[in-house]
């Protein structure tokens, strides 16, 4: 292990861990878990492969459903790549924000410090958000995503890409009737270039439908 992982690890453990175990989340090193009764969260810290800047991966993964490998999560395994939705974690709604160093162990405590505030004010609330009852990505509508009111994870998406992922966590849930209506709407939703990108995932996902069997049992029996 680097110098420079060591010390990124080990300001973690000190001024962001606390605030993660505060809300559940379980972990070591730079990835951290928390599960609930329908989703599994994840907190990644990720170093640049130059050096001198990290940033924070955000995911979240539907218990019912297989992960992005196929398999069923856990989250002792579970890496934020592996999640249905996932994006940055940033202050000013970009694509991506680094928090940068010098590698002394003084400017890493600083940039953990701040990713930490960041992480109190941006990624809690919406994890909370998420996690609730009323949580959008369990209440949505079909008017709401048709009129690009629902955000996932904070983020715009185009409506083919944000019927998937609800109608996935719908069938998570055991809501096979939404999850068909979400799904064969998406199937109807194209770019402005004519294009459906996820119209093999909306037709897995029907076919699954169709198959009177859990998300996980119907992968395992296609393997």
């Amino acid at each position: 292990m680097s110098d420079n992982r060591a010390s990124l690890e080990k300001s973690i453990r000190l001024y962001l861990a606390p605030h993660l175990r505060e809300d559940g989340f379980r972990g070591s090193g730079t990835t951290y878990c928390r599960i609930t009764d329908k989703f599994l969260f994840v907190y990644n810290v990720q170093g640049s492969m130059g050096g001198g800047r990290f940033y924070v991966n955000l995911g979240v993964h539907p218990r019912g459903m297989p992960t992005a490998i196929g398999r069923d999560p856990d989250p002792k395994t579970m890496k934020e790549h592996f999640c249905d939705l996932r994006c940055r974690m940033t202050e000013f709604n970009t694509e991506d924000q680094w928090w940068s160093h010098d590698g002394t162990q003084d400017s890493i405590d600083n940039a953990v410090r701040q990713s930490a505030a960041v992480y109190l004010a941006i990624a809690r609330p919406l994890f909370a958000e998420v996690a609730s009852p009323e949580s959008p990505l369990l209440t949505a509508t079909l008017e709401q995503i048709d009129a690009g009111q629902i955000l996932l994870l904070g983020k715009s998406c185009n409506k083919q890409y944000t019927a998937l992922k609800l109608a996935r966590i719908r069938y998570s849930i055991g809501d096979r009737e939404m999850a068909r209506i979400f799904a064969n709407y998406g199937l109807t939703q194209y770019l402005d270039d004519n294009r459906q990108p996820f119209r093999r995932d909306l037709e897995a996902l029907l076919t699954m439908l169709d198959t009177p069997v859990s998300p996980i049992q119907h992968l395992e029996s296609h393997q």
